[in-house]
């Protein structure tokens, strides 16, 4: 069985193993958030005056001869592009069509083209009370740019400041940095054969057993046993029939309940029970 599949949710036919790569990706995450969010720390301060000294790290590059943790910073960096937004206090750190500012819209960033617009700062398009200038930004934006604006709350008296969008919190978490990049990479909602499009994982993991048979009809779902039908299909075996009852197919619905031997068991199981 193909790795990628191991690592479905157990409700969608997989085992919940973590893509390794993908959680070390969203691990570095973590180290860049810190970075973001603690300029003021000894780490950021030694990496800003190497690194990126005239500018902020969501902005830096990887230069030559970096250090191989800087070059895995980088790495959490993209993950940080990918779910980092701006809130908006006084909107006067935060560029109109270069940041992600705008709550759950496309990119986060206006769709409206920037050709003719004066304006550069979010806080251009505030009134001086320190509301959102409503008839401006209805001028300025396409009306699905305009309705997703004014949406935005405004905390007048802060600065603007980076927040973590899947977190209703907005603090980055490795766990949600996880799932972001496991959706990126396409394989959320992905289809398996034997039983993924209904509740017959549910129905597995939720036995009263021990784990081992819990996995033991994990595998029969999946047709990950060595039955002589599968090794036969896979080239492993030169025929596929059963060699204790002579069926012209020893398929694992046979081995289970229709061969001789099966019956014989299930006859017993049922003789001890009552």
């Amino acid at each position: 069985m193909r790795w990628d599949r191991l690592t479905l949710h157990k409700l969608t036919g997989g085992m919940g193993f973590r893509d390794l790569h993908l959680f070390n990706k969203a691990m570095l995450g973590k180290q860049g958030w810190r970075l973001v969010t603690r300029p003021d720390s000894l780490c950021a301060w030694v990496l800003k005056g190497r690194y990126y000294h005239d500018g902020d790290f969501m902005g830096s590059t990887r230069r030559k001869h970096a250090s191989h943790t800087w070059r895995a910073i980088l790495a959490g960096k993209k993950v940080l592009e990918r779910g980092m937004i701006r809130r908006i206090g006084n909107g006067e750190q935060t560029n109109i069509w270069r940041d992600k500012w705008i709550t759950a819209h496309f990119d986060a960033r206006p769709i409206t083209p920037q050709d003719g617009h004066a304006l550069t700062m979010v806080s251009e398009l505030m009134t001086a009370s320190g509301v959102w200038n409503e008839a401006l930004i209805r001028d300025v934006f396409l009306p699905i740019n305009t309705n997703a604006i004014l949406k935005i709350p405004i905390l007048q008296q802060d600065d603007d400041w980076w927040a973590w969008e899947p977190e209703k919190h907005g603090n980055y978490s490795v766990k949600s940095a996880y799932r972001k990049l496991y959706a990126m990479n396409g394989r959320r909602d992905e289809e398996l054969p034997s039983g993924s499009g209904d509740d017959s994982w549910t129905k597995i993991w939720k036995l009263p057993v021990p784990s081992k048979v819990k996995i033991f009809w994990w595998r029969v779902l999946h047709e990950f046993l060595p039955a002589k039908e599968i090794l036969h299909r896979r080239r492993i075996e030169p025929t596929a029939f059963c060699e204790l009852c002579g069926a012209d197919t020893e398929s694992i619905k046979h081995i289970l309940t229709e061969c001789t031997a099966a019956k014989m068991f299930w006859r017993e199981v049922k003789l001890s029970q009552g």
